[in-house]
């Protein structure tokens, strides 16, 4: 097992080793890889998309993928995000983690991915979380005991039948959104909803 703790100090990151921290790695241009446990959304693909356009390598675990995206630098690993053992495959040299909608949608998948990104000495996880289906203040309690960097992302597009939805986003526009927080300190331990 490797341990890092991470700190925020002025909004910069300061790390102690295993790795150096996402905005070193931006920096040095040096590929950074990407763990990402995707869900069934449209936003999967307009990630994954966006994410390897911009440099990132990628390995994808989630129960499906859509076969239009091929790249080099993705990794694909169709399969549950309950079997842990998948999900410390995933994480092997990653970098930082982005759990896309309906993707972490109970607390133990959550311990499971918080408890791996410990194993591996990943701090930073951006949490696409769907407003109507989690309990958004319960995740944010655990993570604020889980010693990582977090971000809880709520896409205002998930509006359950027949309420209106004023608040609607494109998902493209969510997907990038969500890669930019990979080296976005602005957002660090907070909690969202992102809408128009």
């Amino acid at each position: 097992m490797h341990k890092k703790h991470l700190s925020s100090v002025a909004g910069v990151f300061c790390a102690l080793p295993r790795k150096a921290n996402v905005l070193y790695y931006r920096q040095k241009g040096i590929v950074m890889k990407l763990a990402v446990l995707g869900g069934t959304s449209q936003v999967d693909q307009y990630l994954l998309n966006h994410a390897l356009g911009s440099g990132y390598s990628i390995h994808f675990l989630g129960p499906k993928v859509n076969p239009s995206v091929s790249d080099p630098e993705l990794t694909v690993v169709q399969g549950s995000l309950q079997d842990v053992s998948l999900i410390e495959a995933a994480f092997e040299d990653a970098h930082a983690v982005i759990c896309l909608p309906y993707a972490v949608t109970d607390f133990e998948t959550l311990g499971n991915v918080v408890h791996t990104m410990h194993a591996f000495g990943i701090v930073r996880l951006i949490l696409a979380a769907d407003f109507y289906k989690t309990e958004p203040h319960q995740f944010k309690n655990m993570l604020q005991k889980a010693g990582i960097d977090w971000t809880i992302i709520h896409h205002g597009q998930a509006a359950p039948t027949g309420v209106p939805n004023y608040f609607a986003i494109p998902d493209i526009d969510y997907a990038t959104y969500l890669v930019r927080q990979v080296t976005d300190v602005t957002n660090l331990r907070a909690a969202m909803v992102l809408s128009n």
